[in-house]
């Protein structure tokens, strides 16, 4: 199974206002408003990760902004994702996760393969990808299978423990998809004073 990412995609464009991000390039406040404004209006620019950089006038670790910029589209996929969800949630009642396997995949991925879940069950609050940086685990409807009773959950970062297709107040300290509102900007503006004291 080989999954293809469109960053061109304009089906995606309703989500580009609903999420910031927490990039570890970001030191304070301002910082993060202005590289979230810029990954905004390079998705509204449908500019590539090369593009975005340029638009940055801080230092930044290549290779940590790359995973965050990537996992930032996965959010605004899986948002879709979760909503078409919702939308044929009578005909397809469950879903099942499926895991790219590989030398990359790890052991927590792993544990979720072919997992089946009632849309309605509470895992899905904070089991739904993305659930790591360059998490590449999907999911897709379904209505035959059966529920997984048996499984283990896997260990998931608090800033991952969330269904980015609902809406979710952050943790204080850990946190990388943001919701937009006045509620978790407070948040995000408490942690940046805290981390200069």
């Amino acid at each position: 199974m080989e999954i293809h990412i469109d960053y061109n995609s304009d089906s995606l464009s309703k989500y580009y206002d609903r999420f910031y991000y927490k990039f570890d390039c970001c030191k304070t406040f301002i910082d993060f408003e202005l590289v979230n404004k810029a990954y905004i209006k390079n998705r509204y620019n449908h500019g590539t990760f090369h593009d975005f950089m340029r638009l940055l006038n801080i230092e930044f670790d290549r290779k940590q902004l790359e995973k965050e910029y990537e996992t930032a589209f996965n959010v605004l996929q899986m948002c879709e994702k979760w909503e078409d969800i919702i939308l044929t949630k009578d005909i397809f009642p469950k879903i099942q996760f499926d895991i790219i396997i590989d030398s990359l995949t790890t052991a927590d991925e792993i544990k979720l393969k072919d997992l089946v879940l009632n849309i309605d069950d509470d895992l899905l609050n904070y089991l739904f990808p993305p659930n790591n940086f360059n998490d590449r685990t999907c999911v897709r409807k379904t209505r035959s299978l059966r529920q997984s009773n048996d499984f283990i959950i896997p260990r998931i970062e608090k800033k991952f423990q969330n269904n980015v297709g609902k809406y979710f107040k952050i943790d204080v300290n850990d946190f990388f998809a943001i919701p937009f509102s006045e509620e978790n900007l407070r948040i995000v503006e408490d942690y940046y004073k805290k981390a200069h004291n």
